[in-house]
């Protein structure tokens, strides 16, 4: 089988587009804290922005 990154780099931005937010989850200690983040991205300069 063929390693197709291509196909799998095309479909991270597809579901990059789709989802539009996720969540960060931190763990200090016991205690766990999730914040809502969403990604402002360019694909053309290959760039993610938090």
């Amino acid at each position: 089988m063929a390693n197709d990154n291509a196909g799998n780099v095309d479909r991270v931005w597809d579901l990059m587009k789709k989802i539009g937010f996720a969540m960060l989850v931190t763990r200090d200690g016991d205690k766990l804290r999730a914040r809502p983040m969403s990604a402002y991205f360019d694909r053309d300069a290959n760039t993610i922005f938090s």
